[in-house]
């Protein structure tokens, strides 16, 4: 079975079928840069895997904080922390992915094994796409009143390299044994976020004597 269906990449198409979803690439990258910001600030201080989590963490927070205004929700159902649309049918979540991500010709997985929630929306992924028309159950914690409506989940997933980070939203149909998110029904790929490559210090080469000239007076 082929891992992806569909590649969005060019800069149109991305950008119309980021519009049918109420979207744009702006929003997105707004909140991907929020992220990486606070990744950037982490230092060796920092508890080992502490950027890669504020990194998540921030992202999902921005990601909130500009649709809300535009009538989207935020949902923590099944404790999977995530954005709803207006309509209830697109649901966002974001998750750090493997060096494949954002690259065409490739199938990313996601960096880490994933938990019941993701389990369940990719089930639910599967069951839109082959019964169109089902309405199952919704379980939204901050939207006790919602209706049962017909969703998908997409996954805004990015992967830090040493000079840009790479991201995508894809819609997962299935996961691997280990649990992590690896086919997809649909991928659209978002321009790379460029980024300061980390310097390096070789500390096998001495550094030279600084001579500062000093004169009689």
């Amino acid at each position: 079975m082929d891992p992806v269906n569909l590649v969005v990449k060019e800069p149109s198409s991305v950008a119309q079928r980021l519009k049918e979803l109420g979207l744009n690439i702006e929003t997105l990258q707004e909140a991907l840069e929020a992220g990486l910001a606070e990744r950037n600030a982490c230092t060796t201080n920092d508890p080992p895997g502490f950027g890669g989590l504020v990194a998540w963490g921030r992202t999902v927070r921005r990601l909130r904080e500009l649709l809300i205004p535009r009538d989207w929700r935020r949902t923590n159902s099944k404790r999977l922390a995530a954005v709803v649309s207006p309509e209830g049918t697109v649901v966002i979540a974001v998750s750090t992915g493997d060096e494949r991500t954002g690259l065409d010709g490739a199938s990313p997985q996601t960096r880490y094994e994933k938990g019941p929630a993701w389990v369940a929306a990719v089930e639910e992924n599967n069951e839109q796409l082959d019964l169109p028309g089902m309405t199952p159950e919704d379980d939204y914690e901050d939207d006790q009143n919602d209706e049962r409506l017909n969703r998908v989940t997409w996954v805004l997933m990015f992967y830090v390299d040493r000079n840009e980070t790479r991201c995508e939203l894809s819609m997962p149909r299935d996961m691997s044994p280990d649990g992590k998110l690896d086919a997809w029904v649909e991928r659209i790929l978002l321009p790379a976020i460029s980024r300061e490559p980390e310097p390096t210090v070789d500390e096998s080469v001495p550094s030279a004597p600084i001579d500062v000239p000093v004169r009689r007076r």
